[in-house]
């Protein structure tokens, strides 16, 4: 286990999740010495009988998968296709989320309250509007680049919001509410301390989650594997979303997997 992984365990044991807002601008610039073009091999579309299939070939991931049963080959192979991600600097990423991304007619909207703010030509105020969010915490892994800065798990959200996610683990609230907004809550499930986030993006973050764990080798315990599947059973995947994961291919040379392919979400593990 990696000693940044094992700090941020304790961390959480002991009842003490950092914030995790991510705001500040000081990385160091990663020059991307890959100079490999980024072809898209897979020329299927042909063979596929409905839209997923096609999104999936469109992506990149349908060739390389789709006559693979066994989960670690499929896992292996998406990792392979995945190999190509840019190295980044983190705040001109945010900026790219604030101002272009996330960003529809000047309006950006958080991701766990659904609030509104007006984004013109600068990102907002991040200590008083709205700042990023990081799904998979920083604190538990997600705080060297290009992991940082990867937009496949970064969401705009309310400072405040943002400030009680923390780094408090994805679940759902079963006992006594300590926050809730827009329809996310921070609550109790049993003994544990869990943010629950409004049931129209669970399927969103969920899909983020995995790609994080694929991605990063950050293996999900049996319990929360069960849950992103759920989640992402309950709240399929939008055209919406769908567009976003291609923009950031664009941007970064490849799509989630788990978005462009929702059968890959079950198929992988």
């Amino acid at each position: 286990m990696r000693p940044a992984k094992t700090i941020a365990f304790l961390l959480v044991l002991a009842g003490c999740p950092p914030a995790d807002t991510g705001e500040t601008d000081t990385d160091p610039v990663e020059t991307d010495t890959d100079t490999d073009t980024d072809t898209d091999t897979d020329t299927d579309v042909a063979d596929c009988d409905n839209d997923d299939c096609a999104r999936c070939s469109e992506a990149g991931f349908y060739g390389v998968t789709a006559n693979l049963t066994v989960p670690s080959d499929i896992q292996s192979a998406l990792r392979a296709e995945m190999t190509q991600l840019t190295t980044c600097t983190y705040s001109v990423t945010t900026t790219h989320m604030f101002l272009q991304l996330d960003n529809v007619d000047t309006q950006v909207e958080c991701i766990y309250t659904g609030r509104f703010t007006t984004v013109i030509d600068s990102k907002p105020d991040h200590e008083t509007d709205m700042n990023t969010e990081h799904t998979w915490p920083q604190s538990l892994g997600a705080s060297e680049i290009p992991a940082k800065c990867d937009l496949h798990h970064l969401r705009p959200s309310d400072v405040d919001a943002n400030q009680q996610r923390a780094s408090h683990p994805y679940g759902l609230v079963t006992g006594s509410v300590q926050w809730s907004e827009g329809g996310s809550r921070l609550g109790f499930n049993g003994g544990d301390l869990v943010f629950e986030p409004r049931a129209t993006v669970r399927g969103d973050i969920a899909r983020g989650m995995l790609y994080f764990s694929l991605q990063y080798d950050f293996p999900l315990s049996g319990d929360e594997l069960e849950l992103y599947q759920q989640w992402h059973a309950d709240d399929p995947v939008t055209d919406a979303e769908f567009d976003r994961t291609m923009s950031i291919k664009d941007y970064q040379r490849h799509a989630n997997p788990f978005v462009a392919c929702p059968d890959l979400a079950t198929r992988a593990w």
